[in-house]
């Protein structure tokens, strides 16, 4: 019997965080062809993706007298859909997809798990990385930095710092004798000893082979 399959996926970097960006996709199949679609949204959820995804694959059916199975691998979509689970959040996209499965004549949603081999499942999730790739190569901003990469890049830049604080002070006073270099290079140099363990043996060890 002729059955349209449609896989869909949604996904969200920073899920967790007030700027992030999402993307939704789907692999369309029918009759040995093949149909692909994907996109992106600032600031969303991976729920609302996964809603978005079956919304927008099944806006791009010219025919829905023609029995469909959406698989999943969100419980949050497939549970909702099967089972009624309560609605706590993305009404608005309920409603939507809700609408767009009233005009089917037979439809159902399967689960899938996710990573493990569904060629159409991988697909999709591949094309949400594409879009969200895609997306961030044009605003690399948009996604907030979690904690410890904030942290990480701070240290970083703090590193970077001292480096070049080092080197100018190499610069400066290679050759000299302690008591050639003046009181504000080691008063310079005393505010990083102070800063951290690690800074302070450094500077020891660049005054010990000046």
């Amino acid at each position: 019997m002729n059955r349209i399959n449609i896989y869909c996926d949604g996904a969200c970097r920073g899920n967790q965080n007030a700027d992030n960006i999402g993307a939704w996709a789907y692999v369309l199949e029918y009759n040995g062809k093949v149909k692909e679609g994907y996109g992106v949204q600032p600031n969303t959820t991976n729920n609302a993706m996964e809603i978005t995804a079956c919304i927008k694959a099944l806006e791009q059916l010219k025919s829905k007298t023609i029995p469909i199975t959406i698989s999943s691998d969100s419980q949050y979509v497939v549970a909702t859909m099967n089972m009624g689970w309560n609605k706590k959040a993305n009404f608005e996209l309920w409603e939507q997809l809700e609408a767009l499965v009233a005009e089917c004549n037979s439809i159902s949603f399967n689960k899938v798990k996710g990573h493990s081999g569904v060629k159409g499942n991988e697909r999709a999730d591949e094309l949400c990385n594409i879009a969200m790739d895609e997306y961030l190569k044009e605003n690399p901003d948009a996604v907030q930095d979690t904690e410890n990469i904030k942290q990480l890049k701070s240290a970083f830049n703090s590193l970077k710092e001292f480096a070049d604080v080092m080197l100018g002070f190499i610069e400066r006073n290679k050759g000299k004798d302690i008591s050639e270099i003046d009181k504000s290079e080691f008063d310079m140099l005393a505010s990083w000893q102070a800063k951290d363990k690690y800074y302070d043996t450094a500077v020891v060890n660049v005054i010990r082979n000046l």
